[in-house]
């Protein structure tokens, strides 16, 4: 243990710690917003691709056309990278909760290493010669 865990100890004191309140910026609102914007567009693009890549299924089958079936494969592949974008967006989302939570965690609990001893004098002084002991039959082992 360190000298300053010790004298907290000897002393009966704790560490007070310093709390922040975590304010949500105008910035992550907004933020937040856009994606669930974004993830709203993206689902229903994917679903209206859906739709119509069924009906050009039919479409392509009946007519047996190889224009038709250019025309769902680029369908096909556009839906493919509605997808990838609509993971893409959700990662992205949360690797910014992970800086965020980060952040938040940085920002509070800190230790405050200030603290008021009430008593006597004398208490004090024999609280740090009482320490001083301990340390010093500590390093005599």
């Amino acid at each position: 243990m360190s000298n300053t865990a010790n004298l907290y100890s000897v002393l009966n004191l704790e560490p007070i710690k310093k709390t922040k309140e975590v304010v949500i910026s105008e910035s992550s609102r907004v933020l937040e917003d856009d994606f669930q914007t974004a993830r709203k567009n993206l689902h229903e693009i994917i679903k209206i691709g859906q739709e119509a890549f069924e009906s050009l299924a039919i479409i392509a089958n009946q007519s047996q056309s190889s224009d038709d079936y250019t025309g769902l494969s680029s369908l096909l592949n556009s839906l493919i990278q509605a997808n990838r974008e609509l993971l893409a967006l959700s990662k992205k989302r949360q690797d910014f909760e992970k800086v965020t939570q980060a952040e938040k965690k940085s920002e509070g609990g800190d230790t405050i290493n200030n603290n008021l001893f009430v008593g006597t004098t004398s208490d004090f002084l024999e609280a740090v010669e009482k320490l001083q002991q301990q340390e010093k039959e500590k390093n005599d082992k």
